[in-house]
């Protein structure tokens, strides 16, 4: 019986630092610029990982043996042999210390890459919130201030002209006043509409009425919510009622 052992021994030590990546923005992450940031963390997490597994060294230990017996080849009797071996990798010259550094490098610049998408993301959706709140604002204005005074100052006009106490040139006037503010009121809708379907988009929300309650949660905005539907309104106003004088 023979026993061979063949054994190599080094010593090495490997570091990985990483920055973790800035607080996600409230109402932010469903964004697909800053989802897309987020992957590229991940994968850049998972480079650098590689990166220093590639640092780790791999121990084999091996166990060998061998047996022979007498043959009308082998005429010097039955043998045996046992060997074991243990190899130990030296990084003496390269530790892919390199690797593990550009893996390190590429991860923090995606990281600051995703916080700076965050913080963009961030004033977008606070400046779309504050044009909503704007479009909001002056729609309530128009609908609830402006076009009922029109309304009844047209109102008045007719009855007015009915009765021979105005001229056709001041019914005229109050009408054209009125359709002004009907114009300015479907412009008014128009730009409401807008301003929350850009809120909803700088959010990354699938509908606006789902996630306003969870944007004013997240971010302390009060999310503008979009109008009930006014009434319907006659295309033109009424005809004054000719009287003969």
């Amino acid at each position: 019986t023979s026993t061979s052992t063949s054994t190599s021994t080094s010593t090495s030590t490997s570091t990985s630092a990483s920055a973790s990546a800035s607080a996600s923005t409230p109402g932010t992450d469903n964004r697909p610029d800053v989802a897309a940031a987020q992957a590229r963390v991940s994968a850049a997490e998972l480079a650098r990982d590689l990166a220093a597994a590639a640092r780790t060294r791999d121990v084999n230990v091996g166990l060998q043996f061998d047996h022979w017996p007498t043959s009308p080849t082998n005429g010097s009797g039955t043998g045996n042999t046992v060997s074991v071996s243990v190899s130990v990798p030296l990084f003496i010259r390269h530790d892919n210390g390199g690797e593990l550094a550009r893996a390190q490098a590429d991860l923090a610049t995606a990281q600051d890459t995703l916080r700076r998408v965050r913080d963009a993301a961030g004033a977008e959706q606070a400046r779309t919130a504050a044009l909503a709140h704007g479009a909001f604002d002056r729609r309530r204005l128009v609908a609830e201030q402006l076009e009922p005074a029109a309304d009844k100052v047209a109102a008045g006009a007719e009855l007015a002209y009915r009765r021979g106490a105005s001229s056709a040139l001041e019914l005229l006037d109050a009408r054209r006043s009125l359709r002004a503010v009907r114009l300015e009121r479907i412009n008014a809708d128009a730009d409401l509409a807008k301003a929350l379907a850009d809120w909803q988009a700088a959010a990354g929300f699938a509908d606006v009425q789902g996630s306003a309650a969870a944007a004013g949660a997240d971010d302390g905005l009060t999310a503008p919510t979009a109008p009930t539907a006014p009434p319907a309104m006659p295309t033109s106003p009424p005809g004054p009622a000719r009287q003969t004088p």
